[in-house]
């Protein structure tokens, strides 16, 4: 009997290739397996993935909620790449967005509603590149956990912030800036 070969997952445990049909990841992810696969197939460096991603970011530029009891159905989109798969845009939608395009980029992401749950996921960073993840605190009395995730915009922090476009940052996809004190974490796929 041929042995299986063992990879590597990206985020760092090993798993048995079991083939595709069946086959979960460590983080019960049924792309972990996938994603293993085509980046064992073909190899792509960080600042590649960060593009590939900050490409698929600045076409969402705009995406905004709509006003009143009816959803925007782009944001909707997002929120099918989580578990919780709200159908208002007045669910916080930040991890949404962040799923939606690590998801499209082919980096499956953490498929949580809660920006803190990007902590865990991937790796993690000393110093910003365009496109990675920035995960940001907000400053919440009633949530400690509360977080906000977007994707950097320009990774000069010299002068104590940095810009970053995300999703739901003042209702929409846009740009906006924040202190560097509040950076939780800057997070790559790999």
């Amino acid at each position: 009997m041929k042995k299986e070969k063992v990879i590597k997952c990206v985020r760092g445990k090993k798993e048995e290739s079991r083939g595709p049909k069946g086959t979960k990841g460590h983080c019960n992810s049924p792309f972990c397996f996938e994603w293993a696969k085509e980046l064992e197939n073909k190899i792509m460096n960080r600042e590649e993935a960060c593009k590939k991603m900050y490409n698929l970011v600045q076409l969402e530029l705009g995406v905004k909620e709509t006003l009143g009891s009816k959803a925007t159905a782009r944001i909707i989109e997002y929120h099918k790449h989580t578990t919780l798969k709200a159908t208002s845009d007045e669910v916080p939608w930040c991890s949404a967005f962040a799923n939606f395009i690590t998801d499209t980029a082919g980096f499956p992401g953490t498929h949580s509603a809660a920006a803190i749950s990007w902590k865990k996921w991937g790796v993690l960073l000393d110093k910003p590149i365009s496109g990675c993840l920035v995960l940001i605190s907000r400053k919440d009395p009633s949530n400690p956990m509360a977080a906000h995730i977007a994707f950097c915009d320009h990774p000069d922090i010299s002068k104590g912030m940095i810009r970053c476009i995300g999703g739901n940052q003042g209702d929409a996809v846009k740009v906006s800036s924040f202190s560097v004190s509040k950076v939780l974490a800057y997070i790559v796929p790999f």
